[in-house]
């Protein structure tokens, strides 16, 4: 080991080593030299400060050697370097970068793994924050999909317009609007009262057994579990009911997750929560390389 090191310390180099320290730790832990093809091909993509794409041909140390010197110059404390991979190639790319970056170059490697079926409330938001403020503070990797990336945007573009829907939130249920939400005209407007119909009686009767509203038809809380379970319970204690009444008509039960959804106070004060967090998210600085993808970024690096 020690003469290895020796060996590597003596041959010459096309880059500085005072200037470049780490890609010499690199070198040694890996027992290569940087080629000059590489190091020119790392000088132009460092001071290339538009969106690029290079393209290697195979055996050339694209993702063995580019890729990791790239990392460790971009993760910087100010930018998060994140590579976005292939899903069929984030096993392979994951294991790469641990092997890489458990010596000399320690870091962490962070993966994302964002879906649409991912719960997108406070805590989550919460610990996806410390998360990317821990990667960005210790010059850490984060390693993502371009689906987890974009369906994660995705997600705070939802969370804004959730949130704009639920601002005037008064913490009733209307029925009148539940009765017909396609042509809703305001009780206020109204010179009559409005009366229940006969399911909307006993889809009353089943939220307040379930604990979403109370006799005075306030809503005191959100079907946060999602609309699939809402649904289940509803329909079960409909069931319930309507075999003692011998009711046996179905409610609208999207229009019922609707309302109680946007008119919660409670819902629209959690959102609130979220929107600061995604502020904070969206202050990150955020530096993209992609790894065998023919997706074009605002700001980042592709590699072919």
């Amino acid at each position: 080991m020690l003469q290895n090191i020796i060996t590597n310390l003596l041959m010459e180099r096309s880059y500085n080593e005072k200037e470049y320290p780490a890609w010499l730790l690199f070198e040694t832990e890996n027992s290569l030299l940087i080629r000059d093809t590489q190091y020119d091909l790392l000088k132009t993509m460092l001071e290339d400060k538009e969106n690029s794409i290079y393209q290697l041909n195979m055996g050339e140390g694209k993702t063995s050697v580019i890729l990791v010197i790239l990392n460790q110059m971009l993760a910087d404390g100010k930018n998060i370097s994140r590579i976005n991979c292939l899903e069929l190639l984030m096993g392979v790319m994951q294991e790469l970068l641990r092997n890489k970056f458990r010596g000399l170059l320690q870091k962490k490697i962070y993966v994302m793994p964002f879906s649409r079926e991912v719960v997108f409330d406070t805590g989550n938001v919460k610990k996806i924050t410390e998360m990317l403020t821990e990667c960005k503070n210790r010059k850490h990797v984060l390693l993502v999909t371009p689906e987890q990336r974009l369906c994660f945007q995705l997600k705070k573009q939802e969370t804004f317009l959730e949130y704009l829907q639920s601002k005037d939130a008064d913490d009733l249920f209307d029925w009148e609007r539940h009765n017909d939400h396609h042509k809703y005209t305001h009780l206020a407007n109204n010179k009559n009262p409005y009366i229940l119909t006969e399911f909307q009686v006993v889809l009353r009767q089943a939220l307040e057994t379930l604990g979403y509203i109370n006799s005075n038809n306030k809503i005191l809380k959100y079907p946060s579990e999602g609309y699939n379970t809402f649904q289940e319970q509803v329909d079960h204690e409909i069931s319930n009911i309507s075999s003692q009444k011998e009711y046996h008509a179905r409610p609208n039960v999207n229009a019922t997750f609707v309302i109680l959804w946007y008119n919660s106070r409670q819902l629209k004060t959690h959102l609130e929560q979220q929107i600061g967090l995604l502020y904070s998210i969206d202050e990150f600085k955020f530096f993209d390389i992609l790894d065998e993808s023919d997706e074009i970024l605002r700001h980042g690096k592709e590699l072919n």
